[in-house]
C-alpha cells in the first residue's frame, strides 16, 4: 500500500512538473458557427474542412492555422469569415511544415520544411462575406498556381486590409 501512495505522489509530481498539455484545436470535416482564439494555437487543419450555409467564423488576433499536407477549406453560400488580426499579431494561415509560426508542430525538427502547395485553398460559396485584417497566407496552393490561397466567388462582399500572401 505505502509503495503505490509512493508512486501516485511520484506520478503527480512530475505531471505538475511538466505543466499543463498544450492548448490545441484540430478542424476536419463539416463544422458551423465558431470561435477561435490564441489560447487553442495551434489549430491543426488535418482534413477538408466544408462550412455549409450561413456558419459564421470569428478568428482572434494571433491565431494559428497549421493544414495538412493536401487539404483545404471550402464555404458555402452566405458563410461569413471575421479574422480579427492585428499588426502585433497577425492570423497565420501556414503548413504543418512551418516551423517559424507556432514551433515544431510535427515533432520532426528539420526533417521537412514547408514548401508551395503544401495544403490547397480557401474557398468561398458565392455571397461568402469575408473581413481578412492582417492575414498571412503561406505554403498553400491549386493546381499549377502556386500563389492562389483564396478563391473569392463574391469579391464585392470582401474587405481585405493589411494581408500577406
Amino acid at each position: 500500500m505505502k509503495l503505490k501512495q509512493i508512486l501516485l505522489a511520484s506520478i503527480a509530481s512530475l505531471l505538475l512538473l511538466a505543466g499543463p498539455a498544450p492548448a490545441v484545436t484540430l478542424l476536419s470535416g463539416i463544422i458551423g458557427d465558431t470561435t477561435l482564439t490564441e489560447t487553442g494555437n495551434p489549430h491543426f487543419v488535418t482534413g477538408n474542412v466544408t462550412i455549409n450555409g450561413a456558419a459564421t467564423w470569428t478568428v482572434g488576433a494571433g491565431v494559428v492555422f497549421k493544414f495538412y499536407d493536401g487539404v483545404g477549406i471550402s464555404t458555402g453560400t452566405f458563410f461569413n469569415l471575421i479574422v480579427n488580426g492585428t499588426a502585433a499579431k497577425p492570423v497565420i494561415f501556414t503548413s504543418i511544415h512551418d516551423d517559424s509560426a507556432g514551433g515544431d508542430d510535427n515533432k520532426n525538427g528539420s526533417a521537412s520544411s514547408p514548401y508551395p502547395g503544401a495544403w490547397t485553398t480557401i474557398t468561398f460559396g458565392v455571397n461568402a462575406r469575408v473581413s481578412l485584417k492582417h492575414g498571412q497566407f503561406r505554403y498553400g496552393a491549386s493546381g499549377t498556381s502556386l500563389n492562389a490561397y483564396l478563391y473569392l466567388s463574391s469579391p464585392d462582399t470582401s474587405v481585405i486590409e493589411s494581408c500577406l500572401f
